[in-house]
């Protein structure tokens, strides 16, 4: 069992720290760490940063979306970190800024003279949707 301690109301309290979720793991050639986390507390739920997880950093927070940017200090740690701060109940998720690499390559001959494709990121469609024999576009 993996405990972390968080400070809340001036109390250290243990939390157990569950088994890696898949989801918090990095995938070789698919996606790595980046050294950094997204996290959005609970609703109504102030956290000092420092004080009650002194193993991250703040980079930045984006008031759009009520995310902060996290560095954890602990190299390689995004994934347990992560799992440490969502077992303290206090926010709605924390997750690796994931670095992702392309795992499909649209097959089209004519793509390069395609300039359209890097301005709206269609590349990574071909990731989630290739098409279906059974479309036909007239």
């Amino acid at each position: 069992m993996i405990f972390a301690f968080v400070l809340a109301a001036g109390t250290a309290h243990a939390v157990e720290i569950p088994k890696l979720d898949v989801r918090l793991e990095p995938i070789p050639g698919v996606r790595q760490y980046s050294g950094q986390l997204i996290v959005r507390p609970r609703p109504g739920v102030k956290i000092d940063w420092q004080r009650q997880f002194p193993g991250v950093q703040i980079v930045s927070y984006l008031r759009e979306t009520g995310e902060w940017i996290l560095r954890p200090t602990a190299r390689g740690q995004d994934g347990k970190t992560a799992a440490a701060i969502e077992a303290s109940g206090l926010v709605e998720y924390a997750e690796p800024d994931w670095i992702v690499f392309p795992t499909g390559t649209p097959n089209d001959s004519l793509y390069s003279s395609q300039w359209h494709h890097p301005k709206v990121n269609s590349p990574a469609a071909w990731n989630i949707w290739t098409g279906s024999s059974n479309t036909t576009i007239a």
